[in-house]
């Protein structure tokens, strides 16, 4: 019991953390604004293939060959640091 109190405290404190400083503010609040938006789009994208007006079954297959090939590269564009025209692979 005292260990989950402890716990909890210190999530508590890091979620201070994320809003304490001015910049971090500004940080956190992008990056919430970008996660809930490109869920957003995603789950749209989703639910509405069967809106495109042609066959419902290849729609779905194009639509998870995108998202089959995004989860592949996803992690290579991570860790991918461009600034202007300097870009580096770790």
């Amino acid at each position: 019991m005292k260990k989950t109190l402890e716990k909890l405290s210190i999530i508590d404190q890091f979620k201070k953390d994320l809003f304490k400083p001015k910049k971090m503010r500004l940080i956190t609040l992008v990056e919430m604004y970008q996660w809930f938006s490109t869920t957003l789009v995603f789950y749209g994208l989703g639910l509405g293939v069967g809106n495109l007006g042609s066959n419902l079954f290849l729609s779905n297959f194009i639509n998870a060959m995108i998202d089959i090939i995004c989860y592949i590269l996803l992690p290579f564009f991570m860790d991918l640091k461009c600034i202007g025209e300097d870009c580096t692979l770790p």
